[in-house]
């Protein structure tokens, strides 16, 4: 009954914004019905099988998530209300009208242009800093985290890195919708570096969701079956999980298919493991992990820092491989102020996600079905991913969230910025006024 209880709550809090947008375009649902499956349906009964558990932690963390979900769906149906009455008066270029074309494709197929060349050439400039390219490395994990032996070569790239990881992840599925449009080799080529770049770096999950959701807007724009949409997404998340095993690990790994896809998707047992190590060391961070993750430079209350502290009772984590874990909302909101923290961190998560899905909804609308929606999906992806979900993440802020804000607002705001000079008088431009820029 636990079991059920889990899962249906798990379910509420991954696929709850299907909800507000049950639509045949609806690309969040498509990935997170993916992710669902991949990291909490089929690793779930291998995970509790084979992890040893008290009972009053599987009931706290059953029960944590139940209220989570239920202020959750709660939040989702305040922010759609939010949504539904909001005007849209800024110049979208992926909504409001019909598919991107004239000055606006311009605009975002330059950008999307300018931005892959730049998160292109900060990664390799990144490795030739580091000395050393993570997929090619002795020790992959260690060299993917910058720690052990490698750490020294890593702090000397590490800004370089990040930057370049999170535009060249950000960007991909425009410039793949972009080069769908137009077929120009250029587009196609940019994008294949970004890929090879996300993949020389060991970044799996970055590599592969632009794509994804470049297919999928695809698979709508051509009008194929919800259903199959979803088949092709599960088993595209399911065999990437079953991949970051094989790049990652080594040494003796389960041989069942569920077990192996649970070994590379461990969110349940953190989860879990989190869970009991708070209940030993009972400290709450009382919201001050929320803008710590923003800094360059990680404290003790950065989030990742802190989860893993609470999961291992370490401090130091120079030598442990780890990106940190991967905690819901309501799991946050317990470890900042109990069971107040889980109803309100879940619903105000909940109230941004809803709020975003289904303005993006409404702007969407009038495209839905017209020759090029893959494009105006794209981009309406990136744009609610660089700020709608990061507002309703404001639990685990990392400083990647600027880039992908940064991203958003360059494709998704027809604005231009244009200097000008006050009339008859000479001299250098004045700075900066900002126009639309119409299509």
């Amino acid at each position: 009954m636990l079991t059920l209880q889990i899962l249906l709550a798990l379910l509420a809090l991954t696929a709850g914004p299907v909800l507000l947008w049950r639509r045949r375009d609806n690309v969040f649902g498509y990935i997170a019905a993916g992710f669902f499956v991949a990291t909490y349906l089929i690793p779930l009964a291998p995970t509790l099988a084979t992890r040893r558990l008290d009972r009053p932690t599987l009931v706290l963390y059953a029960d944590i998530l139940a209220l989570g979900a239920a202020a959750t769906l709660a939040g989702l149906w305040l922010g759609g209300q939010i949504g539904a009455r909001s005007a849209n008066r800024a110049p979208f270029t992926f909504g409001g009208h019909g598919p991107i074309e004239g000055e606006r494709a311009a605009l975002v197929a330059g950008r999307a242009r300018r931005l892959a060349v730049i998160g292109i050439l900060a990664l390799a400039a990144a490795f030739a800093l580091m000395h050393y390219v993570p997929y090619f490395a002795a020790d992959r994990t260690a060299a993917k985290y910058g720690v052990g032996p490698y750490r020294v070569s890593f702090l000397r790239g590490a800004v370089l890195y990040r930057f370049g990881l999170a535009m060249a992840a950000a960007i991909l599925p425009v410039l793949l919708a972009v080069w769908w449009r137009w077929r120009r080799p250029l587009d196609l080529l940019l994008a294949a570096a970004a890929v090879a770049g996300l993949l020389l770096s060991l970044s799996r999950e970055s590599a592969f969701l632009g794509p994804l959701v470049f297919v999928v807007g695809v698979a709508v724009e051509r009008r194929m079956r919800p259903a199959f949409i979803t088949g092709v997404v599960v088993v595209a998340f399911s065999l990437g999980a079953l991949l970051s095993l094989a790049l990652l690990q080594n040494g003796d790994q389960p041989t069942a298919v569920a077990g192996r896809i649970a070994s590379s998707a461990p969110d349940v047992r953190d989860h879990l493991g989190f869970l009991e190590g708070f209940g030993k060391r009972g400290e709450p961070t009382y919201g001050r992990t929320i803008l710590a993750g923003l800094s360059l430079s990680p404290g003790p209350w950065d989030p990742s820092s802190y989860a893993l502290h609470t999961l291992t009772g370490f401090r130091d984590f120079s030598d442990f491989a780890s990106g940190g874990l991967r905690l819901p909302a309501p799991i946050w909101g317990y470890a900042s102020f109990g069971w107040a923290g889980v109803a309100m961190f879940s619903a105000l998560s909940g109230v941004f996600a809803g709020w975003g899905l289904v303005k993006v909804r409404r702007l969407l609308g009038p495209a839905l079905g017209v020759p090029g929606f893959a494009l105006n999906l794209a981009v309406a992806y990136v744009f609610y991913e660089g700020t709608f979900a990061v507002l309703s993440e404001f639990y685990f802020l990392t400083s990647s969230v600027v880039v992908r804000a940064g991203v958003a607002v360059a494709l998704g705001l027809a604005v231009r910025i244009a200097l000008v000079r006050a009339p008859g008088a000479p001299g250098p431009r004045r700075p900066a006024r900002l126009a639309a820029a119409h299509g």
